[in-house]
């Protein structure tokens, strides 16, 4: 059966194919069938722009999605459709992948046989794979799924209790950061939820100012609460700019990836 490797970037302004700003389709040989940006007809939220780094000026002149549907759906007829977080790329390419003939998602494939998810990221560099551009972009991400789905389908399926090992192992090393942020200062640890504010500049650019305040309430002590109230961005916004800005380290980022998450 003929393998696609597909990976999709969105706006995140609208779900589904109208969402669509990126797409890459990799072939079982590595040969890219299709790369190409998508006009989605409105706006790209800057939190997207900050993950991908597609501008709308960048789709301004792009096909658009009932423009690229024909050629798409003639690449996906049935193929077997690999994606990392396949549920979330299906639903992107909508009605291009009706006539798909099987799918697999290789962060399924990283439970099964790592008895973990990784990010593709990691799962790639765990594989020996040379990204081919930029982590986001379609095509770099496309090539990087192929590896990391022959990497893992040579691998044996763990047992039950060998992914019950891991997951402990994990749940220990969670524990143990978590005392050792703790104790280094009680700020660092994940707010409730229900204790956050919404978050009305989510995806904002930070300006100069909003750094030096953020600073200046960080240093003076004050609550994760408070610092969400005044500048209305989430905690992982908030602690990721303390570690751009150096203020904590990234191992103490309670929102910081580890290498078992994906």
């Amino acid at each position: 059966m003929r393998i696609v490797y597909v990976d999709t970037e969105t706006s995140g302004a609208v779900n589904g194919p109208g969402g669509l700003v990126e797409i890459a389709v990799i072939d079982q040989d590595g040969t890219v069938l299709m790369d190409q940006l998508v006009n989605p007809m409105h706006p790209i939220t800057p939190f997207c722009t900050q993950i991908h780094g597609i501008t709308d000026e960048m789709v301004a002149h792009s096909p658009t999605w009932d423009e690229i549907l024909p050629e798409l759906s003639r690449l996906l007829e049935g193929s077997h459709f690999v994606a990392h977080n396949v549920q979330f790329d299906l639903a992107v390419v909508g009605e291009a992948a009706a006539n798909i003939a099987e799918r697999t998602c290789t962060v399924e494939l990283c439970r099964r046989k790592l008895g973990q998810a990784l990010k593709l990221s990691l799962a790639a560099e765990r594989a020996g794979h040379v990204a081919a551009g930029p982590w986001h972009r379609a095509a770099a991400d496309a090539l990087a799924c192929r590896t990391v789905h022959g990497w893992l389908e040579s691998l044996p399926d763990l047992t039950a209790e060998e992914r019950k090992a891991v997951r402990s192992a994990i749940n220990r090393e969670k524990a143990a950061l978590k005392s050792a942020r703790k104790a280094f200062d009680p700020r660092l640890v994940k707010v409730k939820r229900e204790r956050c504010p919404e978050p009305l500049r989510r995806g904002q650019p930070w300006t100069a100012e909003q750094d030096e305040r953020l600073l200046e309430m960080w240093d003076g002590g004050a609550a994760v609460v408070d610092i969400l109230e005044l500048f209305l961005r989430t905690p992982v916004s908030i602690f990721a700019r303390l570690v751009h800005l150096k203020r904590i380290e990234p191992a103490h980022n309670p929102y910081g990836l580890r290498p078992h998450q994906p």
